[in-house]
């Protein structure tokens, strides 16, 4: 982390965050969070002067993007013997699966989490610093009433939410894991003011079956959802033109205020739970597409989440993104440009055209492991029940 024009970068990290664990089995494993803070302490690349310790999210904070009775469950079940007319509506909130089982002290770790990911925010937004990261974050399933996919509180709209509502900035989500970023999606679905930006493998395999290239927003925030679904087994450079052309048209089209990025670790090829084939120049990469588009006095923030690890950053900048009219085009690993071509002519009507003339479907019905995932077993959610 070094200096540079605008300042020094900040880390958001308290040994605290490590506490949001399920159990000894779960795949959501906190050793990740440890070792790579000891790494980079070791390495010398996170002196003391960057880390700021997260404090705990305020219910206010909680309240803008989930609902007043998930919050109770929430709190009831964080307790070492909650009451059984809690248990018996844990599943409701979606905290009795194996994904995201309800824990003790579930409700003040997670609190945290979300608190360290305002504050991150907090510190790019008041000028404080250019840029910060929080590697704790980004539980980006987590649905206004409901828990999934090892997220609890969604901290990634808490902090997307508290840019907007305290300073009126314009938001790019820019979400890189290879499962869909929904939470985030459905949190801002008829809002203009923020646009989702998500490249993962398509829900036809994969948790949480969601992120076509047709959920593009609706009402005055029509054509502020973007989606690039990919296929499995999709390697680099196709995931690189994919994710690098869709973001310089979304970035000069949106023209945001600040960037809020998350960077999933699960698309590379050794992930057990998925499907694509990306290797670690992706990961190198996608950093590296970000910056340049940070003009004009740009900042920065930035989390983490997912089975595999994630992280995520937000920074500042800002016309309107564009989107494929052509439903077809996310059929192949080539077509997710499209995803974010405009309707209009110019350059992203030539992404789309590109699309559909390279779209090759192919039937993928063995994938590794000689199985399908278990996301590919479960029937979609009608939008109503993923939004809550």
């Amino acid at each position: 982390m070094n200096k540079n024009a605008h300042g020094t970068p900040l880390f958001i990290y308290d040994d605290r965050e490590t506490q949001y664990k399920f159990n000894d089995e779960h795949p959501f494993n906190q050793n990740r969070l440890i070792m790579t803070v000891d790494l980079l302490r070791k390495a010398g690349a996170l002196p003391d002067s960057a880390l700021r310790t997260p404090r705990a999210a305020a219910e206010d904070e909680l309240l803008r993007v989930h609902t007043p009775a998930y919050i109770e469950a929430v709190k009831a079940l964080s307790l070492s013997v909650p009451e059984e007319r809690y248990i018996q509506e844990a599943a409701r909130f979606g905290l009795a699966d194996d994904d995201t089982p309800y824990f003790a002290g579930m409700h003040e770790v997670t609190s945290t989490v979300v608190g360290g990911s305002i504050t991150a925010a907090e510190l790019v937004m008041s000028g404080k610093a250019p840029h910060a990261l929080h590697l704790g974050g980004g539980l980006h399933h987590a649905l206004r009433s409901k828990g999934a996919g090892f997220c609890v509180y969604n901290d990634a709209s808490a902090a997307i939410a508290h840019a907007k509502e305290t300073y009126g900035a314009k938001v790019l989500y820019v979400d890189t894991d290879v499962h869909h970023g929904d939470g985030v999606q459905w949190s801002f679905y008829a809002d203009p003011q923020v646009c989702t930006l998500s490249i993962h493998e398509t829900g036809k395999f994969l948790f949480p079956g969601t992120g076509a290239v047709n959920e593009r927003g609706e009402g005055d925030a029509f054509g502020t959802s973007l989606n690039i679904p990919v296929e499995p087994y999709t390697e680099d450079d196709s995931w690189l033109e994919c994710f690098g052309e869709v973001l310089t048209e979304a970035v000069a089209r949106f023209q945001p205020d600040v960037i809020v990025s998350q960077h999933g670790c699960d698309a590379h090829a050794y992930d057990p739970l998925a499907h694509v084939h990306c290797s670690m120049r992706v990961y190198k990469a996608m950093p590296e597409l970000i910056p340049p588009l940070r003009t004009n006095g740009a900042k920065g923030v930035g989390w983490r989440s997912g089975a595999a690890g994630t992280t995520s950053g937000v920074s500042y900048h800002g016309p309107e993104p564009a989107l494929a009219r052509d439903e077809r085009a996310g059929c192949c690993p080539a077509a997710g440009r499209a995803a974010a071509a405009a309707a209009s002519p110019g350059v992203a009507g030539r992404l789309a055209e590109q699309a559909r003339s390279s779209c090759r479907i192919r039937g993928w019905t063995l994938l590794r492991h000689g199985r399908r995932c278990p996301g590919a077993r479960r029937s979609r959610p009608t939008t109503g029940e993923q939004r809550n």
